[in-house]
C-alpha cells in the first residue's frame, strides 16, 4: 500500500525543488518565470511537474533505447 502513496509524493516533491531552482535563478529552457510559477492553481506547482515529466520520460527512452542496443 505504501509503494502506491511514494510515487504522486516523490513527483510532487521533485516539481517542488524544480520550482524552487528555478526561483534561484537556475536557467531552464523557456525562461524561469514560466516554471517558477504556480500557474494555473496557485496551488500546485504545474510548470515544475511539467519539467519532471519531460525529464522522466526522456530517461524512460534513452534506457529503453539503450536496453534495446545491448541485446
Amino acid at each position: 500500500m505504501r509503494k502506491r502513496v511514494d510515487v504522486p509524493v516523490q513527483a510532487y516533491s521533485a516539481s517542488r525543488v524544480n520550482q524552487e531552482l528555478a526561483k534561484e535563478g537556475i536557467p531552464l529552457p523557456f525562461g524561469n518565470r514560466l516554471w517558477a510559477a504556480n500557474w494555473p492553481t496557485q496551488t500546485a506547482p504545474f510548470p515544475g511537474l511539467v519539467v519532471h515529466l519531460i525529464s522522466t520520460v526522456n530517461n524512460y527512452v534513452l534506457v529503453s533505447q539503450f536496453c534495446l542496443i545491448l541485446h
